[in-house]
């Protein structure tokens, strides 16, 4: 019999220990529970020619070296998760501080997509290469078709496949 008890006791304590054990955060959980800032951003080419850009889109321009973007979910009981991008030193002609708009993740929780005006606005979707509590790193891929024209006779042209593949890395606040 104390051998019965001393079993069920140790039971309720595992059930216990269990029970109180952390659960990994949801990616929703870690974009809102940060603010981000884009530390670097590179653009890579590849196909009949082949580079890389780096620190050279217009996310990375100096008025936006300060920013910081804020993702905030379904506020106000909404049905649309929003973000802010706060921009912290002021550009030639910006009128705003502040600049809105949506996002959402897909069912697999893959893909973080952005847009303009909800679900009636032009769409990015970027998949997340990699996230946790101080990094998100986003990888955007587009394959394009470009028409290559010779300039010397016989004038021929060819067509080529470039993929351009962009990856943003955001660090928390």
């Amino acid at each position: 019999m104390k051998n019965l008890r001393i079993l069920l006791a140790f039971a309720f304590v595992l059930t216990l220990l269990a029970s109180c054990k952390k659960s990994d955060p949801t990616r929703a959980n870690i974009l809102t529970s940060h603010k981000w800032a884009l530390t670097s951003s590179t653009t890579q080419v590849s196909g009949d020619t082949s580079y890389t850009l780096n620190n050279l889109r217009y996310d990375t321009l100096p008025c936006q070296k300060d920013g910081y973007r804020e993702f905030r979910d379904y506020l106000n009981n909404t049905t649309e998760r929003s973000y802010y991008d706060y921009t912290e030193s002021k550009c030639v002609n910006e009128t705003d501080d502040v600049t809105t708009g949506y996002w959402d993740l897909d069912k697999e929780n893959e893909y973080l997509t952005f847009s303009a005006n909800g679900n009636n606005g032009q769409q990015y979707s970027w998949k997340i290469t990699s996230l946790d509590a101080s990094k998100l790193v986003l990888t955007e891929t587009n394959t394009t078709y470009v028409t290559l024209y010779s300039t010397t006779p016989p004038y021929t042209s060819r067509t080529v496949v470039r993929t351009i593949t962009n990856e943003n890395t955001w660090t928390a606040k």
